[in-house]
């Protein structure tokens, strides 16, 4: 009996030694690489985007002045944003009055309803499209607007006199029937703002400097009575 208990306590004892064994090798043959991410020392901070202006989310607005037209009357017009309703601006300084022009495609391409004036005056469907590169402003009255091609009022070609002579009869009748179309070509008129200075932010400085001014007259004056 005790020679069995002897086996049995070797034979746990053998047992767990090679277990451990085992662990051991196991643990010495598993291999870990640390990876770290690479700090890119070129990098640079870019600059602080300049703050959104009215101007700059609704270019269109402001005062254009005259370059092309077949508009008798015109001259410089003033285009504004709808007080209530920021997709719609209103067009000033045309002969025919005010006009009002729904935004189709930003920043700034607008589709011209037929509408009235408050004059009464009927105002045939048009474009107005402003190129922000060029700052150039194009107005077309009488022409429908496409929804593909919105400046394509400003980009055909107007026919030639030898193609006009060809068919003389067609093109009276043609334009007859067809309402008179009215261009518009304007240059924006840019605004420079000017830069902000120290005495702006902080106007109460502009109020100390005249009293502490008056604070040193009044001293100079005393120091002289003293002496």
């Amino acid at each position: 009996m005790k020679k069995t208990a002897y086996f049995v306590a070797l034979a746990m004892f053998l047992g767990s030694f090679t277990l451990h064994a085992q662990t051991d090798t196991s643990a010495t043959s598993n291999h870990y690489t640390y990876v770290t991410a690479k700090q890119d020392l070129t990098a640079k901070f870019l600059p602080m985007p300049e703050p959104l202006t009215m101007e700059k989310i609704f270019p269109v607005t402001g005062n254009f002045q005259l370059t092309q037209t077949n508009i008798e009357g015109a001259t410089e017009i003033n285009i504004m944003l709808d007080s209530a309703n920021k997709g719609l601006v209103w067009i000033e300084g045309l002969p025919m009055g005010k006009i009002k022009a729904q935004l189709r495609q930003s920043p700034a391409t607008y589709k011209i309803f037929a509408q009235k004036t408050e004059d009464g005056k009927s105002i045939e469907e048009g474009t107005l499209v402003y190129d922000t590169t060029s700052n150039v402003l194009n107005i077309c009255l009488g022409c429908d607007y496409d929804e593909a091609e919105p400046a394509k009022p400003f980009t055909i070609a107007t026919e030639t006199e030898d193609s006009e002579a060809t068919d003389k009869k067609a093109t009276k009748k043609a334009k007859s029937n067809k309402a008179k179309v009215w261009n518009y070509t304007g240059a924006k008129v840019i605004v420079e703002e000017a830069p902000v200075t120290d005495e702006m932010q902080n106007p109460a400085q502009m109020e100390e400097k005249p009293l502490q001014e008056e604070k040193k007259e009044q001293e100079k004056v005393e120091e002289i009575e003293e002496k």
